[in-house]
């Protein structure tokens, strides 16, 4: 009985090993490029496919976290855009309202001077 309990958990051990290779070459495959180290007609490939990548090293969790992180540079980048937007606009509103303030001190001055007159 104690047999083919042995028998049983690694037949089980292998088919997970074997679901467990065919799911990484199936990531690798989703990437679109081979990973480091392989050749690809005769040129060593230097980059490889960050999904891919974490798919193969750390599975569906690495998926999960590399799309968080993911995400997270991207709102950064579209706040650090939104942030140099508005100052750029801060900057031209500043501008019109110095050449506002210089148009009516000399308003000010010219009716000033026809009072007088």
């Amino acid at each position: 009985m104690g047999g083919d309990h042995k028998g049983a958990r690694a037949s089980k051990t292998s088919a997970t090993a074997r679901d467990n290779r065919e799911w990484r070459r199936g990531a690798r495959e989703i990437g679109g490029r081979p990973r480091v180290g392989t050749r690809a007609h005769g040129v060593e490939m230097a980059e490889t496919s960050i999904i891919a990548q974490l798919a193969t090293q750390f599975g569906a969790p690495g998926l999960l976290i590399g799309f968080m992180v993911w995400r997270e540079l991207l709102t950064r980048a579209d706040r650090k855009a939104e942030r140099e937007e508005d100052m750029a606009v801060r900057k031209d509103r500043a501008e019109a309202d110095k050449s506002l303030a210089a148009s009516l001190s000399a308003l000010v001055v010219t009716i000033q001077g026809m009072e007088r007159k």
